[in-house]
């Protein structure tokens, strides 16, 4: 493409005046080239990159340049899950009554997290550092479930409250983020582009929400250790606390120690219930009946997500 100069110009370089009748200045006559030629340019810059020219979208030069020039971008399905860079992996979150209402929840600014951020709607995206502004919410409802998330909107990293139940935790939106102060469907996971920070529950008007902060990391991990209890009928559930921002999955669960010693012959483990917030592991130790429980074994359940 050139550079198409004011009409009846001699010089291919000039420039454009602005017309000002105040000063009884004549502005330049403007050649259909000129603009014509720069739509023509970038309508074919944006199908050489992939895409498909769209009158309501004025974002598409830019996003078609970022998603095939800049580092680290990856397919969706690739990026990593976010992770808070504390020592728990969690954002300190504070909660306060406000009368009238269920109160409101709040950080501070300054932490340092990852997060994906979405480059191409629905196809890749590129994981960045931010750091968290201070936020506080709207007043909440009173006896209702919140949870307060992250994501990046128009390059920024926005925190937002939605409604929502724990039993959202593997039912993942479209697109894999949430929508601010939607009604419902807001307990979800966390993704690579939607950060899950805390659970909130509302009480009864002017008091403050309970929270539980969860944690954040790439990568998951609980080793918990349950130790021999040779009390008769000592068998039975043992919770775990986790609090985590993704459900996890059992990776491993073995009793521990050599029970025929102590005239035991057969174990029982096995975890259920498993959500976030917590893991049981049942854990019961049976004569050579098979029927008659005495003792609780020792063993280890190892958790990731």
């Amino acid at each position: 493409m050139k550079y198409v100069p004011p009409v009846g110009a001699t010089d291919p370089n000039a420039g454009y005046v602005t017309g000002d009748p105040a000063t009884d200045t004549e502005g330049s006559p403007v050649a259909a080239e000129a603009i014509e030629h720069p739509m023509r340019e970038i309508v074919n810059a944006i199908i050489a990159l992939g895409g498909t020219p769209d009158q309501n979208d004025l974002t598409q030069l830019g996003t078609l340049l970022l998603a095939k020039f800049s580092t680290g971008v990856l397919p969706l399905a690739a990026l990593p899950y976010p992770t808070i860079a504390t020592a728990d992996n969690r954002l300190a979150v504070t909660a306060a009554a406000v009368a009238g209402s269920g109160g409101t929840v709040s950080i501070g600014a300054g932490t340092r997290l990852s997060l994906a951020e979405e480059i191409t709607a629905g196809i890749n995206g590129r994981m960045r550092e931010w750091v968290t502004p201070a936020f506080t919410s709207a007043a909440l409802a009173v006896s209702s479930t919140y949870y307060l998330r992250a994501q990046i909107t128009a390059g920024v990293l926005s925190l937002y409250v939605t409604k929502g139940a724990d039993s959202d935790a593997l039912v993942l939106p479209a697109g894999l983020r949430g929508t601010p102060n939607a009604s419902a469907g807001g307990g979800f996971d966390s993704t690579a582009l939607d950060l899950l920070i805390a659970r909130v529950v509302t009480g009864g008007a002017g008091t403050a929400p309970t929270i539980t902060t969860l944690a954040n990391s790439w990568r998951l991990t609980a080793q918990f250790i349950g130790g021999f209890d040779s009390t008769a009928n000592s068998n039975g559930w043992y919770p775990h606390t986790l609090n985590w921002a993704r459900t996890p999955k059992t990776r491993g669960l073995s009793s521990v120690g050599d029970m025929s010693s102590l005239g035991f012959t057969t174990d029982m483990l096995q975890t259920i219930g498993t959500t976030r917030y917590l893991v049981s592991v049942y854990s019961a130790g049976y004569d050579s009946s098979g029927y008659n429980c005495y003792f609780k074994p020792a063993y280890v359940a190892e958790l990731a997500a």
